[in-house]
């Protein structure tokens, strides 16, 4: 049974939220070295949850490098009245480019590495500014 055992990975994340967007910074281990990944958390109610384009075009370390579209609902239709049906898109990137070495060294028990706190503010503020795109036709 020894053999058979589970074997789950250590990650730690702090997730900061608002009405229509989140931040969340995740740290995890791979074969001894932390990676950190930084998501935007776009809201159904955002005005860049409609335009997708826009939203992977905000300011992220290395350009952004992963993007998904999650939405809830209850598993077995059944809605409660506390229950939210939301959508959200879940963009992001990762700290463990060349040359990122730096971040494999930073322990989540340390606490969030500076140069991410200062990209998670700005990325506060691309999406806190964020409005919707005027149309240029007319």
């Amino acid at each position: 049974m020894e053999n058979n055992k589970l074997k789950f990975e250590l990650a730690r994340e702090w997730t900061l939220k608002t009405n229509t967007f989140g931040i969340q910074i995740r740290c995890w281990d791979l074969s001894g070295k932390w990676v950190w990944n930084m998501y935007a958390l776009i809201y159904d109610n955002h005005p860049l949850f409609k335009d997708p384009e826009r939203a992977y075009n905000l300011d992220f370390h290395g350009g952004c490098t992963y993007d998904e579209k999650i939405s809830s609902e209850p598993a077995r239709g059944i809605k409660y009245d506390w229950q939210k049906l939301r959508s959200m898109l879940k963009i992001g990137c990762d700290y463990n480019h060349y040359r990122d070495d730096y971040f494999n060294e930073c322990r989540p028990e340390d606490g969030i590495p500076l140069e991410i706190q200062q990209d998670a503010e700005s990325l506060y503020r691309q999406l806190e500014n964020a409005s919707p795109e005027e149309n240029r036709d007319g």
